[in-house]
């Protein structure tokens, strides 16, 4: 890895609203392989992190991808997450969420000792030779404080 923490770019979810089969152009671009902010040679996300920051709705955020190098790049729904109505209160916790993400195959120490294939999760984002975009979206407006969604890992 070359760099760690936070991976391209945070967004804030308010208003973008689409479905899972027909995301259009709204979904907002969290990480693309032609950024100023990437390193060119992928990256590896180890978690999507979600944060509400005031009363919100009942929604579900979406996680698409856009392949650029196909002849009609269209965004496609690889993940979401349900979130749960909130009203902000000064002296209650807002809740946050995470994404789950796939099992990495390779490369993974060998299972035992305690280890478990679930340690061992994140999203492989490809080198700048396929470009692609990791963008996200709601299905309901989630009100006027802003959901943020922050990919954290490293590039390499």
């Amino acid at each position: 890895m070359q760099t760690m923490g936070i991976l391209g770019s945070p967004v804030e979810l308010t208003n973008q609203v689409c479905t899972p089969d027909n995301p259009g152009t709204t979904p907002v671009i969290a990480y693309d392989t032609t950024g100023s902010y990437s390193q060119g040679n992928g990256a590896l996300v180890e978690m999507v992190d979600i944060q509400l920051t005031g009363t919100t709705a009942n929604t579900t955020l979406l996680m698409f991808y856009k392949l650029l190098d196909e002849t009609t790049p269209k965004w496609r729904k690889a993940a979401q997450r349900a979130i749960a109505s909130v009203t902000y209160s000064s002296t209650v916790e807002l809740p946050s969420y995470k994404i789950p993400l796939k099992d990495i195959l390779f490369p993974v120490p060998a299972a035992g000792a305690g280890t478990s294939l679930q340690q061992f999760q994140g999203l492989r984002i490809n080198s700048s030779l396929r470009g692609i975009q990791w963008g996200f979206a709601l299905t309901v407006t989630a009100g006027t404080a802003p959901i943020i969604v922050t990919l954290y890992g490293g590039e390499y």
